[in-house]
């Protein structure tokens, strides 16, 4: 259990590292960069270190591991990162862990898989918890930057259906690490729109830094020890905790407090993610996997 809740500790802190850095005047773009850059390296030690093999794998699998980064986890934290800039890291918290939402409606446009009772349930409450978020009440100017951290949630979907796919036919060690080299891949384009005073700021440099090796990196290693000692199903399950850990830290850290407008959206996140977990044991249950 200590390998997951450390895991879940150091990626609940990401919105913390990220409204740090653009608080000290860090271009999110730069970030996402040297997180980029730092992240491949290390996972590039790690692996040459722990087993070389795994840098070896057929061309079209390794294509689409690299596109799983360029295409999934590139712009899910570029979009993240540029939502915390809008909106604070709060409210691009509460909207980003609506991705179930597009996983669910992902797994049955793409995937062909039905909708089950708790399907149906997550889809309900996590709709209502967005309408909910995006409309806190009256007085409250909300804008097209409520788009940026769905973007994000919608990218993240995309990022876990298609891991999903392509753990069963590698190594999770070895997709995580082309994954990795495909978010380099999609965050080099970047290069172009940033002077070099601002891709050298030394903020933005050491918070990728922190993010590339505390989440990027040893998070996933410890996310994969607990599934191992822990199975899919119960890590699935307590992950659960991830959004209000979140938003504990941001309180703590950064002073932000959740107000009361925002509570019952919160609460309708919380209940959607559990009911979709629910369904995901259901299904796992029936299918025979863990």
């Amino acid at each position: 259990m200590l390998p997951l809740l450390l895991s879940l500790a150091l990626t609940a802190l990401n919105p913390v590292w990220l409204q740090l850095s653009l608080w000290q005047g860090g271009s999110p773009l730069a970030l996402l960069f040297w997180q980029a850059l730092f992240a491949s390296f290390f996972f590039t030690v790690y692996v040459g270190i722990k087993n070389q093999t795994l840098f070896l794998t057929g061309k079209y699998t390794a294509a689409r591991m690299l596109s799983l980064g360029a295409v999934g986890f590139f712009p899910m934290a570029l979009l993240f990162g540029l939502g915390t800039q809008s909106l604070g890291a709060q409210m691009a918290v509460l909207l980003f862990f609506t991705y179930p939402l597009f996983v669910i409606l992902g797994n049955t446009l793409f995937f062909r898989t039905s909708l089950g009772r708790f399907d149906l349930y997550a889809l309900l409450a996590l709709f209502a918890g967005v309408l909910v978020i995006t409309n806190p009440g009256p007085g409250t100017n909300m804008n097209l930057a409520v788009l940026l951290p769905l973007g994000a949630a919608l990218s993240y979907a995309f990022f876990i259906l298609f891991s999903g796919y392509l753990l069963q036919k590698g190594s999770p060690l070895q997709t995580a690490m082309y994954a990795q080299f495909g978010f380099l891949l999609g965050s080099l384009p970047l290069l172009f729109f940033l002077p070099p005073t601002v891709l050298m700021f030394s903020p933005a440099i050491f918070f990728a830094l922190i993010l590339a090796f505390l989440s990027s990196f040893a998070g996933f290693l410890l996310f994969l020890q607990a599934i191992a000692a822990l199975g899919a199903k119960r890590v699935a399950v307590c992950s659960v905790i991830n959004l209000p850990l979140s938003l504990l830290f941001t309180g703590l850290f950064l002073g932000e407090r959740l107000s009361l407008a925002l509570l019952p959206g919160l609460l309708l996140v919380m209940l959607g993610i559990i009911l979709e977990n629910r369904g995901a044991v259901r299904r796992r249950k029936i299918s025979g996997g863990e």
